[in-house]
């Protein structure tokens, strides 16, 4: 017997409408009352959110409304680019953090294809140019292969007249594959959020069929301080007191936005995702 669609569904096929997509960016700000300390936390997922197959981007940018606010003293220690070179940045400028699934392709990596979920650490830097509230090291470790890199980006006024300001990395450090093998980057999470009154939250790796061996270096508390990759952590980070690195805007209005922007050879490609709000 043969299956008939909805009516709603064969009147949008006979007017040529397709149903609405899922929202493939969303962000959610926690807490959300306006003028408060918060977290932001972002998700982009596939080719909706500007991710396209066997292709790195070669820049990423999230974009703030305008009336968000920045306080980089909220987040104690600033990793040098010495340091950031070395991968070891201090614990107490993690100002970020997050994870990317990867799909390799190619012969190497077998007749489907090898996921790899890569753990994003961010730190504050020292700012890139006059006008910058601070640069941003992007740390990206993937623990199966335990491949490395580091490149270092900026916080600063967008150019856009609907941001405010935004985080900008030029180059991302995920590596380059020989001919015939693919990367394709599925999905981007981001919890950016640090300071006294919001400490770093590690964004919690993706499950998988068979659960891998745990280790300190994996996630921390809030009393975490110290970070070495793989390593641990040890005594108590020192902030400020009461302050946070990311503040909501002053008013709401329902929502407020985010932009999400993968950059590309041939331009840009931007998602704007709306965060709802509450008025304090």
């Amino acid at each position: 017997m043969r299956r008939l669609l909805p009516i709603p569904a064969l009147l949008a096929l006979a007017l040529g409408l397709a149903p609405p997509a899922a929202a493939q960016v969303t962000a959610q700000l926690n807490p959300n009352t306006a003028g408060a300390g918060a977290h932001l936390i972002l998700d982009a997922k596939g080719t909706d959110a500007g991710l396209r197959p066997q292709t790195i981007p070669s820049g990423l940018a999230i974009g703030f409304d305008r009336g968000f606010t920045f306080d980089p003293n909220a987040v104690a220690g600033v990793c040098s680019d010495e340091a950031a070179a070395k991968f070891t940045c201090p614990a107490n400028s993690i100002v970020a953090t997050g994870s990317i699934d990867l799909l390799g392709e190619g012969f190497a990596f077998g007749a489907h294809g090898t996921a790899f979920t890569a753990q994003l650490t961010f730190y504050r830097a020292t700012p890139r140019q006059p006008g910058d509230p601070m640069g941003v090291v992007f740390y990206f470790r993937e623990p199966t292969s335990n491949f490395q890199g580091a490149s270092i980006g900026r916080l600063r006024p967008a150019s856009d007249p609907v941001l405010g300001e935004e985080l900008r990395f030029d180059k991302l450090p995920i590596p380059a594959l020989p001919n015939g093998l693919h990367f394709t980057l599925r999905e981007v999470k981001l919890d950016f959020g640090a300071g006294a009154s919001t400490p770093p939250v590690r964004v919690a790796r993706k499950k998988r069929g068979t659960r891998r061996t745990r280790v300190r270096g994996d996630s921390f508390t809030r009393t975490s301080a110290r970070f070495v990759p793989g390593a641990g952590f040890a005594t108590a980070p020192t902030f400020p007191a009461s302050a946070a690195l990311l503040n909501n805007p002053a008013t709401c209005a329902g929502t407020w936005r985010v932009r999400f922007e993968v950059d590309y050879g041939d331009g840009p490609q931007t998602h704007d995702a709306v965060a709802p709000c509450a008025r304090s």
